[in-house]
């Protein structure tokens, strides 16, 4: 990836210099504009993209101070590296506030252009890749939401007066359904399918039903309709009324009539005689699990005519968890809720077994896999980079009987061990990206809860982790690395003391005074005196 660079200096000879000195190809980025003032770049970012500016600090209408609070304000994923000269070093550190990546000293030097450049390039590349990440992960859900409201609702058909409201929240808020169990109204409506002028739906293609489905919208005039089964050619739907203060009567017009649509539709496209029947309507989504299980499943009667196969018979029927599953399956999403991934294969390979040894239907394991992987999704762990396998819901589909999904499984979720910090592993690559990011963000605050978020860990998990594998605390690293880091620089004569404590994030030049000590023995004058090395003139 090339990245879009503009150089700015008022003086000529240097923004040439800079151009002409510097092999920026190499470096991954290429040179879009040359220009001697902040205001010119302003203009340019009016109509152009632009991914780094390296700007001088002092210029005539714009300075660079000025151009870096307009980027952070306007373009906040542009990055900026000013120059500045030694007597300009406190502009330098105000700028720093507008999230100016680097700077550099004037005379500038090749080796110094090109070490800050290779730190910028690879920063970018982390948020591009981190920003593609985010929108696969945005995708996976999407495409993971329909069958995650499907099997909630299917379940909760089957047996919702046995689960806990408090889990179907939860589970309501996982399939992005914006309703709660007490105040949203919600029906179950039949959708029966039969052949153009046939009173039997056996003729239809599995294809075409599926093709019938996929012309109902799952939302529309504020109402959500979830397909949960499909039998003997008939479709069953929960609709559900996003509007709190809608009367049921208009609640149920309105799902009628957006339903007669469809079944129209479905004749003109399909050539499908559909029909559409509200077989219930409930005051809240925990009405319908206490009462639903009857209205999915009815009973056949002698005096009537034979109904269709029941649909908690059916193929596509919901799977009744056994007690033992439903307890490892909370505590696996416990653990990865509390970001102890380490923890997760034992309950997983326990769970698959009981439902193996049960018979569960492959369907049923694959959508409490589709769950699980959702949720391991939506705490912003990149999968595809922490394991190196690629994660969709097509993935899951396509794993055939259980050894496939015991193998597939396991091997996700020993990747996820090793990243969280495995005790039988090296260092965990969590802890490589933490020290990484300390060590490029010394004159920031750093925070243990900030940097778990980086690296997808809880802040109690990570801590644990990092202890573990590094032998102190996070806080204790963190310090230690900003005194070895103010070791180097008080080792340059040119920079002040205060100035120092303030690149290696302190600001209180007392307390710096006291962390050097306590680290050192020396306070930072005593150090200075004792260790300076002049540069060769």
């Amino acid at each position: 990836m090339t990245y879009r660079l503009v150089i700015v200096d008022d003086e000529e000879h240097i923004r040439e210099g800079l151009n002409d000195l510097v092999d920026w190809q190499s470096l991954g980025f290429r040179v879009v504009a040359k220009l001697e003032d902040g205001k010119q770049v302003i203009d340019l970012l009016k109509t152009t993209e632009v991914d780094i500016i390296l700007s001088d600090i002092k210029m005539s209408v714009v300075s660079g101070l000025e151009l870096a609070q307009y980027v952070q304000q306007h373009h906040p994923e542009t990055k900026i590296v000013l120059i500045s000269g030694y007597k300009e070093f406190d502009l330098v550190k105000q700028a720093m506030n507008y999230n100016v990546v680097n700077y550099l000293l004037k005379p500038t030097k090749l080796p110094d252009i090109r070490a800050v450049f290779q730190e910028v390039k690879k920063k970018l590349d982390d948020e591009r890749e981190a920003k593609e990440r985010f929108l696969r992960v945005l995708e996976q859900n999407r495409e993971l939401k329909p069958e995650i409201r499907k099997r909630l609702f299917r379940d909760l058909l089957a047996g919702g007066q046995q689960m806990d409201v408090l889990e179907v929240e939860k589970q309501l808020r996982l399939a992005d359904v914006p309703a709660d169990t007490r105040s949203h109204a919600c029906a179950l409506v039949r959708l029966s399918l039969a052949s153009s002028g046939s009173a039997s739906s056996d003729a239809i293609e599995p294809a075409s039903v599926e093709a019938a489905v996929g012309m109902i919208h799952s939302e529309s005039d504020d109402i959500m309709y979830i397909p949960v089964a499909v039998s003997s050619g008939n479709v069953y739907l929960v609709t559900i009324d996003l509007k709190r203060d809608r009367e049921p009567s208009a609640f149920r017009t309105s799902a009628t009539a957006y339903l007669q649509t469809v079944t129209q539709r479905i004749k003109a496209v399909l050539g499908i005689d559909a029909t559409a029947e509200t077989i219930r309507v409930y005051d809240h989504i925990e009405h319908l699990m206490k009462s639903g299980s009857a209205d999915f499943a009815p009973r056949t009667n002698a005096a009537r005519e034979p109904e269709q196969e029941p649909v908690s018979q059916a193929a596509d029927a919901p799977y009744r968890e056994s007690p033992q599953q439903a307890e490892l399956r909370r505590k696996l999403f416990a653990y990865v809720q509390a970001g102890n991934f380490s923890a997760l294969a034992e309950p997983f390979e326990q769970w698959l077994r009981l439902m193996e040894q049960d018979h569960a239907p492959l369907p049923a394991v694959k959508n409490r896999l589709v769950e699980l992987f959702s949720a391991l999704s939506g705490t912003g762990l990149p999968l595809e980079k922490v394991t190196n396998h690629p994660f969709n819901y097509e993935t899951i589909l396509r794993l055939n009987g259980y050894s496939d999904i015991r193998r597939w499984g396991s091997d996700i979720l020993a990747d996820l061990a090793a990243f969280a910090g495995d005790e039988h592993s090296g260092e965990p690559a969590a802890v490589r990206l933490a020290k990484e990011y300390v060590a490029q963000h010394l004159d920031k605050d750093i925070t243990l809860e900030g940097v778990s978020a980086i690296v997808y860990l809880s802040p109690d998990y990570f801590s644990r982790v990092f202890k573990q594998h590094c032998g102190i605390t996070f806080t204790d690293y963190v310090t230690q690395a900003r005194i070895r880091k103010a070791m180097d620089y008080l080792r340059d004569p040119r920079f002040k003391i205060y100035e120092v404590g303030t690149a290696v994030g302190y600001r209180n030049t007392k307390y710096f005074y006291k962390q050097f000590k306590k680290q050192t023995g020396y306070t930072p004058s005593e150090y200075r005196r004792k260790s300076v090395i002049l540069e060769p003139q």
